[in-house]
């Protein structure tokens, strides 16, 4: 006998299948059922049937081979780690336990020391190839009366350019030095 979780499974597969290419390639018939047995079935809920949208099918199949690829032990992996994250979230744990902030040493440049200004952003420069640049997705902003993400919003009144944009043209500057 099955059980009902069982069950579920096995009629989910069937309702996807129809709904992949005729001539799915074996990678992708790969990839196909480890979304399936991690859970994520429902990626291909409002996939038109066979062949129709096959590009957009095959596109989206293309970004999961890139995924499965670059993320550290695959998909699984991310599947896995993601769910303890939240379990430990829901279960009030802090990674951060037992870390104490503090601020790191730093330097004053004097407005008018363009000399030592020009030495620092040398060095910087050099160093820069070795830094990564992190944007927190920090979700929609509503409390700042904005109905869009974040990013969007502009960082003046003047030029309306978002930060996200900002932040794009501002590392393609550096890259072009």
């Amino acid at each position: 006998f099955f059980s009902v979780a069982c069950l579920d499974s096995v009629l989910e597969a069937c309702c996807v299948m129809d709904k992949l290419p005729s001539d799915i390639s074996e990678a992708n018939q790969s990839l196909h059922q480890l979304l399936l047995d991690i859970d994520q079935g429902h990626l291909f809920a409002d996939w038109p049937a066979g062949d129709a949208k096959r590009e957009a099918k095959e596109q989206f199949f293309e970004q999961i081979a890139v995924l499965e690829k670059v993320y550290p032990g695959g998909l699984r992996a991310y599947h896995r780690n993601a769910k303890q994250l939240l379990a430990e979230s829901r279960d009030g744990v802090n990674p951060f336990e037992g870390y104490v902030p503090s601020v790191p040493d730093g330097e004053t440049i004097v407005f008018d020391d363009t000399e030592r200004f020009e030495v620092l952003e040398a060095e910087g420069l050099a160093e820069f190839r070795h830094a990564a640049v992190v944007l927190v997705a920090g979700g929609l902003g509503e409390r700042l009366g904005y109905s869009g993400i974040k990013l969007e919003l502009p960082i003046d009144l003047i030029t309306e350019i978002s930060y996200l944009e900002y932040y794009c043209r501002w590392i393609q500057a550096i890259q072009m030095l």
